[in-house]
């Protein structure tokens, strides 16, 4: 069964100005924009189209062009293959909800947003749909090769798995408690902030790997984790913070730092299939109170 989800379509206007990061915008032409706050396949029918007064009688469906992220996005065009959008003919694509794409900017260096998935002030984000005279407009092609018996079945295919934290959003560096005008490595949405000195460990990401294979020729499970301190005590030794990073299952770890202040630490790592466990593995950030240090937020 498909789901496609719906949206308010409106016209947008652009000011003929210094464009200033909006370089894909084309002046001349017309602009109808729409809001996307969730990841999915999207759908716009001609009747959406033509209330919003999209001149969808005098365009030709190879005509149609979508906007988002300041990029061209691909559009899968029903249309009966009279390249005329009538009645009962419709637009599908995939859209995403708004990330870091362009907070990250803000930063004197980008990589030190903590969080990419989650966005400083908006997870909404806005696409623009328009008319381009042109006949190489990007596009989804449909697949048609039906010759399976041909092909030889991989045993696995590959997944991607996540989970965020936006419970606190931390600022990152500050001089005699003031936060710094700009944008500074650690800050951002992470989880709450944890004290060291009382709770050693935090489990921020239960994976599922329910029917994970792990037979011939099985690939590791590769995964990156982000981390950041939250406080800055005095320090004499080798840092402030102490984190470790554990795959539960097997107890390993994978990764051991001892820092100072509000870094963000990122850390990559990979382990055999076989560790994961029947249905769920368990990476957890260790925070271990071994610095004798006043105070250890760690996020």
């Amino acid at each position: 069964m498909k789901r496609f989800f719906g949206f308010v379509f409106i016209a947008c206007l652009f000011a003929a100005n210094a464009q200033y990061g909006n370089e894909w915008i084309n002046y001349n032409q017309s602009y109808y924009c729409f809001k996307v706050a969730k990841d999915g396949i999207y759908k716009i029918d001609y009747n959406t189209l033509n209330a919003a007064g999209f001149p969808v009688a005098s365009t030709p469906s190879n005509h149609f062009q979508l906007w988002g992220f300041e990029k061209e996005q691909a559009l899968y065009i029903e249309d009966g293959g009279d390249n005329s959008f009538d009645p009962g003919d419709y637009l599908l694509f995939y859209a995403q909800k708004n990330t870091t794409w362009l907070d990250s900017l803000l930063y004197e260096n980008p990589n030190d947003v903590p969080n990419k998935y989650y966005p400083h002030y908006n997870d909404t984000i806005t696409y623009f749909l328009t008319i381009h005279n042109a006949p190489n407009n990007k596009r989804i092609i449909s697949e048609t090769d039906v010759n399976y018996n041909s092909l030889t079945p991989n045993p696995y295919v590959l997944q991607t798995t996540y989970k965020v934290f936006n419970d606190t959003y931390v600022e990152g560096y500050k001089n005699y408690g003031l936060s710094y005008s700009q944008y500074v490595n650690g800050e951002g949405w992470s989880s709450g902030r944890v004290n060291a000195l009382s709770t050693n460990n935090f489990v921020n990401s239960i994976i599922s790997t329910n029917l994970a294979y792990t037979g011939v020729n099985a690939p590791n499970v590769t995964g990156v984790a982000v981390s950041a301190g939250a406080s800055n005590a005095a320090v004499s030794s080798s840092g402030n913070h102490h984190v470790q990073l554990k795959n539960m299952t097997s107890n390993a770890i994978l990764a051991d730092l001892v820092f100072t202040g509000y870094q963000k630490n990122t850390f990559s790592f990979s382990f055999p299939s076989t560790d994961l466990g029947a249905t769920t593995t368990n990476i957890r950030h260790e925070f271990v109170n071994d610095l004798g240090v006043a105070s250890d937020q760690q996020v």
